[in-house]
């Protein structure tokens, strides 16, 4: 499958759907906080589950998309991880190894994670792209926004043997999200941490990323 390698971003969401939900961006709540900053390239946030898939919908039905046959959505929790380690060998909490800086991530620094130095803390989103990518040139899979997957929230049935790409309950009452966001620790960036909200639910702390379908896919 073929991850986005930003999350999706103010610009882009604005230029398929004609609205600007974001609180950090130039009309939003956080106008004051991002004063002078282009937040064109600022990952969308305050978009709901069904936003994101409704997103993925009219991303599919561009004129220009559907003549190259590309169909979009959201990922599922599996690829979501899988993408988010990077093809690392090791199993680690984060792509970058075993623990994480403000250097590396947009979190909120003062709470680093695994004997790394206290950092900075931008209390805001910020440009995408604007830290090192994983071995599988994706970035921000650790932190800036939590990123909405296609599963429902819920516990994984047991089965003798591993799953093979999981999808997650069939029903539940929450979505999963994943990758942590710009006000949480460190650790809570990691790339096996769970969350879950209501797929109507709409915050600041949340965004997403797209998956292009391939034959198969």
């Amino acid at each position: 499958f073929y991850l986005g390698v930003f999350q999706v971003t103010q610009h882009e969401y604005e230029q398929v759907t004609g609205q600007a939900p974001s609180h950090f961006s130039a009309h939003g709540d956080a106008q004051e906080k991002v004063r002078d900053l282009d937040t064109s390239r600022f990952p969308v946030e305050q978009v709901s589950w069904e936003d994101a898939v409704a997103f993925c919908r009219m991303l599919s039905d561009l004129a220009q998309e559907r003549r190259r046959g590309r169909i979009y959505r959201l990922p599922t929790e599996a690829e979501w991880e899988y993408a988010c380690r990077g093809g690392a060998v090791e199993n680690e909490p984060f792509y970058f190894g075993a623990s994480l800086s403000s250097y590396q991530a947009n979190f909120n620094g003062t709470y680093p994670y695994g004997g790394a130095l206290p950092g900075s803390y931008l209390e805001r989103t910020t440009t995408v792209g604007s830290y090192p990518s994983n071995d599988f040139g994706l970035y921000d899979m650790h932190g800036n926004v939590w990123e909405w997957c296609a599963d429902w929230y819920g516990e994984y049935l047991r089965q003798d043997g591993p799953l093979r790409d999981p999808t997650g309950p069939r029903t539940g009452s929450r979505r999963v999200m994943r990758g942590g966001a710009w006000n949480y620790t460190g650790k809570s960036c990691r790339s096996a941490v769970r969350n879950g909200l209501m797929p109507g639910n709409r915050y600041k702390i949340v965004g997403f990323r797209v998956v292009l379908l391939v034959e198969g896919g």
